[in-house]
């Protein structure tokens, strides 16, 4: 690339990090982004997201929780798509308080979080047992204009399938709001 006179930018790099890290292969996305960075091009939102996102997927998340604060240091604002990461990696791990921590931080933020944030976070109630936190979530989407989704239903139904009180989560759901009937109706 190079030898032809074309100079890799953010989005190249990016790209590369992306698929390093994704393959495991961080000493090599490591040195990449060194370069990046010792050749004058700042790594952006993108840049940041990608390696953090891998470093979460591959269970890594105290270092993909640094990167998104060298991020902040840098002056490079973290996204939704930056959170959501996080969120996802902390729930891998079961550290479903941090990601609970993460959320909060995130809407006073100001970082509106999307259906992916908050099925990440259902699915981490779910996956701990607090179905009635999880549903209460569902409610606070809701509130926010978001529907649930085929996968905030499959998450609410296997939590529904591994609960030990079904008559408490029956009475908790008939109570929310009624912009709930459409996907209660779905789970009865």
């Amino acid at each position: 690339m190079i030898a032809r006179g074309v100079m890799p930018n953010v989005v190249t790099y990016s790209c590369l990090i992306h698929r390093l890290s994704s393959a495991g292969e961080w000493s090599h996305s490591i040195g990449i982004f060194r370069k990046m960075v010792s050749q004058g091009i700042s790594p952006d939102v993108v840049t940041f997201s990608a390696y953090i996102d891998s470093l979460c997927k591959h269970g890594v998340t105290c270092e993909a929780e640094k990167l998104v604060g060298l991020m902040e240091e840098i002056g490079v604002k973290p996204d939704v798509i930056t959170i959501s990461s996080l969120l996802h990696g902390f729930v891998l791990e079961g550290c479903v308080d941090e990601a609970i921590d993460l959320f909060d931080t995130m809407t006073q933020k100001g970082i509106v979080p999307n259906q992916h944030s908050y099925n990440t976070l259902v699915n981490g109630y779910c996956k701990t047992g607090r179905i009635i936190g999880a549903l209460q979530l569902v409610e606070k989407m809701m509130m926010q204009g978001l529907k649930p989704d085929d996968i905030t239903i499959d998450i609410i139904l296997c939590a529904f399938s591994n609960c030990e009180n079904p008559d408490e989560v029956k009475l908790f759901i008939s109570g929310m709001s009624d912009g709930v009937l459409s996907w209660e109706d779905r789970i009865y």
